[in-house]
């Protein structure tokens, strides 16, 4: 990643050779580029006091910025002229299903939408599957959120739209005024969803789970997210392509539905419509005959 004309300037180091800007493994990274930015120098304390797992993390020996250096976190490069200049935070880059995300970037286009006062968006590990992205919301409310998600299909790829979204009053701050991360309430867990559940899709007359009950239940223990709406997109909610194979040879095993084919999962993306596509094929008839 290389610094832009939009970074913020901060000015040279008051001693040369005590910041330096480094990659992944510590090493020193050319003019222009961007990195985590290490200070080094005298003034480069012992660790933090009785924090030893902190000082470990974030104190380093032998680096390109001296015998002893501080991790700042932040996301900085260095000029050919000499300026550093700040470019963000090493923990707002994350990784979502093999791609880097910038969650400022994600963040910016929801802040963009007309039904988002302020947000900000976390990475959370998901218990089974892959990590899920969660943004944090002071707007309209979820009674809108459909609206947002469909704004934002065309705005963002897959891999950056928020698998959840969290509605609050207002974000917890800190006395600096910034985003305080560990006062945000935690997403709600992944639980699995009851059979039959939700007001739309009663049961069978025998009390046994619909095909729509099993085809939820598939897609949530697949993907790791919790209860799927019966309307619900399909990767809104967290499902990728890795997914759809598991899915896939889910439903084939439990329906014996020799005829289902992988692509069917791509055209209906819902619960529902997949659903009656899979009763459809049992059935004996194409999706949409009539009955």
């Amino acid at each position: 990643m290389a610094a832009t004309e939009t970074d913020s300037v901060l000015g040279r180091p008051l001693v040369e050779g005590t910041v330096s800007i480094v990659d992944e493994h510590l090493d020193a990274v050319p003019p222009g580029v961007a990195g985590e930015i290490l200070i080094g120098g005298a003034q480069v304390s012992l660790g933090y006091a009785g924090q030893p797992e902190l000082t470990a993390e974030r104190f380093v020996d032998r680096t390109a910025a001296g015998p002893r250096a501080y991790r700042t976190g932040d996301l900085g490069a260095l000029r050919r002229d000499g300026e550093l200049v700040y470019v963000g935070r090493t923990d707002d880059q994350v990784q979502v299903r093999g791609h880097r995300v910038e969650l400022g970037e994600v963040e910016a286009v929801l802040s963009s939408l007309p039904w988002v006062c302020e947000c900000t968006v976390r990475l959370e590990a998901a218990t089974r599957c892959d990590a899920r992205l969660v943004a944090y919301l002071v707007g309209a409310g979820p009674e809108r959120e459909a609206e947002l998600r469909e704004a934002l299909r065309p705005r963002l790829p897959g891999y950056m739209m928020p698998s959840l979204m969290v509605w609050l009053p207002a974000l917890p701050l800190t006395v600096n005024g910034k985003v305080d991360t560990w006062a945000l309430p935690p997403a709600p867990p992944v639980t699995e969803p009851a059979a039959g559940s939700g007001p739309e899709d009663p049961r069978s007359p025998r009390g046994e789970p619909t095909v729509e009950d099993q085809v939820a239940q598939i897609w949530a223990e697949v993907t790791g997210v919790g209860t799927v709406g019966r309307g619900e997109n399909f990767f809104d909610a967290g499902g990728t392509s890795m997914h759809v194979v598991d899915v896939y040879s889910r439903l084939v095993d439990q329906f014996d539905v020799a005829d289902l084919a992988m692509i069917d999962l791509f055209e209906f993306t819902t619960v529902r419509t997949l659903a009656e596509h899979v009763k459809a094929l049992l059935a004996g008839r194409p999706a949409g005959a009539a009955v």
